[in-house]
């Protein structure tokens, strides 16, 4: 399976974004790809709401992505809920580095 990154909205309605994620989740998997969504794992363990631990989590974010990328991986923007701050922030660093990715909808 090819790895592929998630992006998709968490802030805002945190229960409804992250019912969306699981649905993004479940919809890598069964295009055969394998996902990681640094929204699901780093938002348990750091509090979004504290501006240091969120950037904490966007620095890991952005890390993780640049080693998913040299493994091959596909970067998925879902765009069903619209794109939040965090999204804008990911999708304009990839535009600096030229990385290409992928917007997805109808996932819901």
């Amino acid at each position: 399976m090819k790895p592929c990154i998630i992006e998709s909205p968490y802030a805002g309605n945190v229960a409804a974004n992250k019912a969306y994620l699981q649905q993004c989740i479940r919809w890598c998997a069964e295009q055969d790809m394998t996902p990681y969504a640094s929204h699901q794992m780093l938002t348990d363990a750091l509090d979004d709401a504290d501006p240091a631990q969120r950037e904490l989590g966007l620095q890991l974010g952005r890390d993780m992505t640049e080693t998913l990328l040299t493994a091959g991986a596909t970067v998925l923007f879902f765009v069903d809920l619209g794109v939040s701050p965090g999204m804008a922030r990911m999708r304009q660093y990839l535009d600096t580095r030229g990385v290409p990715y992928r917007f997805v909808t109808g996932v819901l």
